[in-house]
């Protein structure tokens, strides 16, 4: 089965607050799908906390329950803004529906495909 690679980022915030959202990210996702692999990463090598940066991995068909996790985590903040990397693309979302969470999956999908050659 194929898999994808995504880096998430809480943004528009500070340090302290970013690594304590992206792990709350976290565990909403791995609510979502425990089978997908989320690690904390930090995005500056000399900051003094824990991650701020979500490195994902997970099968194709479990972009979906990606989106859902995002849009329910989301969905509690008023203000927050996600950014999703693949390679040098890049996706940000800001206040997602619960409708937006199915567009966000096909978002997601074709911007973890656009790079990935079909073998």
């Amino acid at each position: 089965m194929k898999t994808i690679t995504l880096e998430i980022a809480v943004t528009g915030t500070e340090n302290a607050a970013a690594s304590a959202n992206a792990d709350e990210l976290r565990e909403f996702l791995l609510d979502e799908d425990s089978g997908i692999e989320v690690r904390l990463q930090k995005s500056d090598p000399d900051a003094q906390d824990f991650g701020a940066v979500l490195q994902v991995v997970l099968a194709l068909p479990s972009v979906v329950l990606l989106a859902r996790g995002v849009q329910k985590w989301i969905s509690l903040r008023q203000t927050s803004t996600v950014r999703f990397k693949s390679g040098p693309d890049e996706l940000v979302v800001t206040n997602l529906s619960s409708r937006g969470a199915d567009a966000l999956a096909r978002d997601l999908m074709a911007l973890s495909t656009a790079r990935t050659p079909e073998v």
